[in-house]
């Protein structure tokens, strides 16, 4: 979930967590990667990070079924 940390985002991740998803964040500060490990995400990542795709490639093998963008980028 991009934009994982803001108010959309974090109620989008929580809803997901809820209802048994897989939640993958990405986020812009280590301060919202803490928010979000909170709320239930089980990978987060920083929009700055080397080789973003590849990370949540990685970290998704199988792929995302669906992806939700909740922030401008």
């Amino acid at each position: 979930m991009y934009g994982a940390a803001g108010g959309v985002g974090s109620i989008a991740v929580q809803m997901a967590v809820r209802d048994g998803a897989w939640v993958i964040g990405i986020v812009r500060t280590s301060a919202q990667q803490d928010v979000v490990r909170g709320l239930g995400t089980h990978k987060v990542f920083l929009t700055s990070e080397p080789n973003l795709l590849d990370k949540v490639r990685l970290a998704a093998p199988d792929g995302v079924e669906d992806r939700t963008r909740v922030a401008h980028c």
